[in-house]
């Protein structure tokens, strides 16, 4: 089967799943997610311990990686909600999304006021003087993108990425985001593994610098891709009797 035909497959056969065992996988992946975003900024804590930080159980961390933990989780399961009610993303909308994200870190929400630059990449961000209208122009072009869910998905991703509007956690909102877009649009939101966090970055360099969007389209797609090939497995499990 190709996407699509998974895609349809999944969407054929859920009504047939015992609702737990799609919680289960729901709440596994809202977990995975957040591990996998947190750490792949650089962060040292493994998946038991950032299980254990949502839990409120006692960790030996730093107490900015545990609000940015309970924070990324917490704004993912808003997020997610926001997506499945089909509501459109807007600036507004982005805006709140980064202050919960960042709650009791940073003041969430507000652009940055100075230039910045990204340690190791040839791309520099926008001046901080631009940075309101490039925000502006990308919502405008959001809303009149060209292309499918996926594409859309990768090129708000990569926008936002390239602006770095936010003086912290540029990196995880603009991958909520793109899962917004594909939770928006009726497609499984995706993690980025860890172990991936080379060529990811890899891509987001060759997008800033090059302006090739293609390479990432690709790799979303093929995170997609296994984020159903994974919910096709439990549900041929869940139904076999």
């Amino acid at each position: 089967m190709n996407l699509f035909e998974k895609k349809e497959y999944v969407e054929g056969q859920l009504e047939r799943v015992p609702i737990r065992v799609i919680e289960n996988f729901d709440e596994l992946f809202a977990l995975s997610y957040t591990n996998n975003s947190v750490t792949i900024e650089g962060h040292d804590i493994d998946y038991e311990d950032v299980v254990r930080v949502i839990n409120n159980e006692e960790v030996d961390c730093d107490e900015t990686l545990k609000k940015s933990i309970v924070n990324h989780y917490h704004t993912f399961k808003k997020v997610k909600e926001s997506a499945q009610n089909k509501v459109d993303l807007t600036e507004e909308l982005f805006k709140d999304f980064h202050e919960m994200l960042m709650k009791d870190i940073i003041n969430g929400g507000l652009y940055r006021n100075v230039d910045i630059h990204i340690q190791g990449s040839k791309h520099t961000p926008t001046s901080h003087l631009r940075v309101y209208q490039k925000m502006d122009d990308l919502f405008y072009e959001i809303e009149h993108f060209k292309g499918d869910p996926i594409e859309l998905a990768a090129y708000t991703h990569l926008r936002i990425a390239k602006v770095h509007p936010f003086l912290d956690g540029n990196g995880r909102i603009a991958r909520m985001m793109l899962n917004y877009q594909l939770i928006r649009h009726g497609f499984l939101p995706i993690s980025i593994p860890v172990e991936r966090r080379k060529t990811y970055f890899q891509l987001l360099e060759t997008y800033k610098v090059k302006h090739d969007q293609e390479p990432f389209n690709q790799f979303l797609r093929e995170l997609v891709e296994a984020e159903y090939d994974r919910l096709v497995l439990v549900i041929r499990l869940a139904t076999m009797n």
